[in-house]
């Protein structure tokens, strides 16, 4: 994987994108995210890798709301989508493993279906962390392999097709983790024997 590949990858997806991450199985991994951070009207959330804009949907009233994605075509999308839902947003054009902002400047961070795709994201991790509140929370929605169970023969050969589409298959949480001072509080499968998981961590 690579930021400068990815943006370039996005740039030609950003059209179709929202048709491809409306599949049922996209929609209900946001909608558990969403309802597993249970965000309160006075708490700041930031987006990181908003892309088009496909959680906004699903994010009720909250304090402020910051975007960050490294794609300008990607972000484009999501302005308009924001327009459309009346959903007052900043959005930020930037690398998702190192945003301009100061520590513990949110209470929620979103990070949704972005450690799969993002070069390093080991660092992505520890930026989410570092721009949280202590105490605060960060969701994750997104496909990983485990120790318990690591990826197939066919899933490393399918690995190799979709890494250039600007995707892993075969990212590691508990590895991305390692070493970060967290607490998971949740860890759901999207279904039973799903590689795709939604996790609550506090900060």
């Amino acid at each position: 994987m690579n930021n400068n590949w990815n943006r370039i990858v996005y740039t030609f997806w950003s059209p179709i994108y929202d048709w491809l991450i409306s599949l049922p199985m996209f929609v209900k991994g946001r909608k558990q995210a969403w309802e597993l951070v249970n965000l309160k009207q006075d708490e700041d959330l930031l987006l990181v890798g908003i892309g088009t804009g496909a959680d906004i949907r699903f994010i009720p009233e909250c304090a402020s709301i910051t975007g960050v994605d490294l794609n300008p075509s990607m972000l484009k999308h999501a302005r308009k989508k924001a327009e459309q839902l009346g959903k007052p947003i900043l959005f930020l054009l930037g690398n998702a493993e190192q945003i301009p902002k100061p520590d513990d400047s949110y209470d929620v961070v979103a990070l949704n279906l972005i450690l799969g795709v993002v070069e390093n994201p080991k660092t992505c991790f520890q930026e989410a962390v570092r721009l949280t509140k202590p105490g605060g929370r960060i969701i994750v929605f997104d496909k990983f392999v485990t120790k318990q169970k690591p990826p197939s023969l066919m899933r490393r050969a399918a690995n190799i097709i979709a890494r250039p589409f600007g995707t892993d298959l075969n990212r590691n949480f508990e590895e991305i983790i390692e070493g970060v001072e967290v607490t998971i509080l949740e860890d759901q499968p999207l279904s039973p024997g799903s590689a795709f998981r939604t996790i609550l961590v506090r900060v």
